[in-house]
């Protein structure tokens, strides 16, 4: 699965990003119910805000070699999403189960 949704001020304004045919090398970071990266909304380059990206940033220090991760659904991080379902397997004590 290759979308990010990015919610907007109102529920038209909600972006998805598909990136199954046009990703860079974020397409390898991997899910995290204790990430350490976040996720945060970004201009296009053209400046056209119908366009949107993202940008992955450190939360806290990140050690070598240390698997990077960030929370998909930061909205659900308490309880099951209805649209969970896919397991986890972060490995993380704080592991929710899903992704």
């Amino acid at each position: 699965d290759y979308f990010m949704r990015l919610p907007g001020s109102t529920p038209e304004n909600e972006v998805t990003i598909d990136a199954y045919t046009i990703r860079s090398v974020a397409a390898f970071i991997n899910f995290s119910c204790d990430p350490n990266l976040e996720v945060k909304p970004i201009a296009a380059p053209s400046g056209d805000k119908r366009i949107r990206r993202v940008a992955f940033f450190a939360a806290r220090d990140i050690k070598p070699q240390e698997e990077l991760g960030y929370r998909r659904d930061p909205n659900a991080c308490s309880s099951r999403s209805r649209d969970a379902s896919i397991a986890c397997s972060c490995g993380s004590s704080l592991c929710h189960g899903y992704v």
